[in-house]
């Protein structure tokens, strides 16, 4: 059973459900990038929880104690940024093992990303480990207005991603696979790896208003595109020629004779894929140079990628955690 079907399997059960009654106020479960929880009308809780495993998620060997704790926040940030809210406060969990010598470092990098989007640390566990690292934050954030991964879609809708897709991946590979002499070359690359920079607040804030749906993107492209097409219930075309894809990755590729495929879908980006609608010129033009438009919706549930002037099936693959 892989990590998608696990998922699944929990959705089916009784107590994952939303049961709708009058005092039930949880709108949202299971099946998007947070929980969303009614407190008031026009006001909702977002909730959403990351877990990063040594040797699943990370490695000590190539990224410091520093940028793993400013990390762990991001990767939380980037889901409740992506669902039209604002980040508010942290409870973390963490598994120390005894090679941790100075746990300080990890503690400031949460720190410094919590100062950054002026999140408040309100509790958590601290626990030691026999052997790996462990971390858990669960990040609760607020909004008057969530963005789902599913909406109203209309035929000829367009299809965007924020900056880059890859750039991640190129950073991963470049680690793991190069020597310090040829890392120098992908700085940029590596420097988003280990140390993921957001859209700022207000552009997010800008494209999530008028999004019909939308997801932060940490599974791989073709993944997010696949899900949102899947929750609307609508095909697409996507134009591989029009997905921005950063020179480091493209030369990372080349390099190491990996398919481009296999970076864009590598995960871990951390920006925003959307479906927007058909009338959303004047958003799209004043960001020109941060939102692209790499794709349309169909009436049809087929789902396509145009690539070197073929049709070809647009397959839902991503970062799977094993």
């Amino acid at each position: 059973m892989n990590e998608f079907q696990l998922i699944d399997y929990i959705k089916k059960l009784g107590s994952a459900k939303i049961r709708e009654s009058s005092q039930n106020n949880l709108v949202k479960g299971i099946g998007d990038d947070a929980a969303v929880i009614k407190i008031k009308k026009n006001k909702f809780y977002l909730i959403t929880t990351d877990a990063l495993i040594e040797n699943v998620h990370f490695s000590l060997d190539t990224i410091t104690l520093y940028n793993l704790g400013y990390k762990s926040v991001i990767v939380n940030v980037s889901d409740i940024l992506s669902k039209n809210g604002l980040p508010l406060y942290l409870l973390g969990s963490i598994n120390i093992p005894p090679k941790i010598k100075n746990i300080h470092q990890f503690i400031k990098g949460i720190n410094d990303a919590c100062k950054k989007y002026n999140i408040t640390l309100i509790g958590g566990d601290t626990t030691s480990s026999k052997n790996d690292f462990c971390i858990s934050l669960t990040l609760i954030g607020e909004t008057n207005k969530a963005l789902y991964r599913s909406g109203y879609i209309e035929n000829g809708d367009l299809i965007c991603v924020s900056n880059t897709v890859g750039l991640s991946g190129a950073g991963f590979y470049a680690l793991n696979e190069l020597n310090k002499y040829q890392k120098k070359k992908f700085k940029k690359a590596i420097a988003h790896h280990q140390k993921p920079q957001l859209l700022k607040q207000s552009i997010y804030k800008q494209i999530t208003k008028i999004a019909k749906c939308g997801m932060d993107n940490s599974d791989g492209l073709f993944f997010s595109v696949c899900e949102l097409c899947e929750q609307s219930q609508c095909g697409c075309e996507l134009y591989f020629d029009r997905i921005p894809i950063h020179y480091e990755t493209k030369k990372i590729a080349e390099l190491l004779n990996i398919k481009i495929e296999d970076i864009i879908n590598f995960g871990e980006d951390y920006n925003f894929v959307g479906i927007l609608p058909k009338s959303s010129n004047k958003i799209i033009e004043a960001n020109k140079n941060i939102i692209k438009i790499i794709g349309i919706v169909t009436n049809r549930k087929n789902k396509y990628l145009i690539k070197d002037n073929k049709k070809l099936e647009l397959l839902k693959k991503g970062y799977e955690h094993k």
